[in-house]
């Protein structure tokens, strides 16, 4: 009896142990970046009788800081670049079809909320919020806008103080943009966006965190 009662509080010892060693506690800096990579088609009418149809591609890499203002609740600021490539085909209404290719880049500047949920072994789930400002250009097209989006994901920790991240980025999202070129008007939309791509690598984002006491 006794025997069994040593072994249950130790257990509960390792238990309120690892726990507690799991959360990250209030006051803890969060450093780190992710890189994701993205793909988006548009089709543009021009004209009476005339379609831009656009693939635009890019590796973001973002650069974030945070302090946790509650246990296992982190906000702070994020900044990203990506190089950009848009492809572009015209369709003419002779069914003639034109190609050309531009690059440029995209900058945006945020504000992010992180959820953490340990899961054990290690393990954390992930719920970020964000809210970006984005400026890009490429060619002789200009964009600007904001976004609010939702990403999830599994943070597993490999050192101490060190994350190792995959997540989905932008899963969920509402998007406001307006672009203006020479060829075509301004374009302004304002859209809700599920992001699920049929390509894995394009659903994922890795990243690292370091945590700072």
């Amino acid at each position: 009896m006794m025997k069994t009662k040593l072994m249950s509080m130790a257990a509960l010892a390792l238990l309120v142990a690892f726990n507690a060693n799991a959360q990250i506690e209030k006051g803890t800096w969060l450093l780190g970046g992710n890189a994701s990579y993205n793909k988006n088609k548009s089709d543009v009418p021009l004209q009476p009788n005339q379609l831009r149809n656009s693939l635009e591609s890019g590796a973001l890499t973002t650069l974030m800081a945070g302090i946790a203002f509650r246990q296992n609740q982190v906000a702070g600021l994020m900044v990203g670049y990506a190089p950009v490539k848009v492809i572009e085909e015209i369709l003419a209404a002779n069914g003639s079809i034109s190609k050309n290719e531009r690059r440029g880049h995209q900058k945006n500047i945020g504000v992010f909320h992180r959820v953490y949920k340990p899961l054990g072994n290690n393990f954390y789930f992930l719920a970020q919020t964000s809210a970006n400002y984005l400026n890009g250009k490429t060619g002789i097209t200009k964009t600007n806008g904001f976004d609010l989006s939702l990403s999830p994901g599994i943070a597993y920790q490999i050192l101490k103080n060190v994350h190792l991240e995959v997540s989905i980025p932008n899963i969920l999202g509402v998007y406001h943009y307006k672009s203006t070129s020479a060829d075509i008007m301004s374009i302004e939309s304002t859209s809700v966006g599920f992001n699920l791509n049929a390509r894995p690598i394009e659903n994922l984002g890795i990243g690292f965190k370091v945590l700072i006491p």
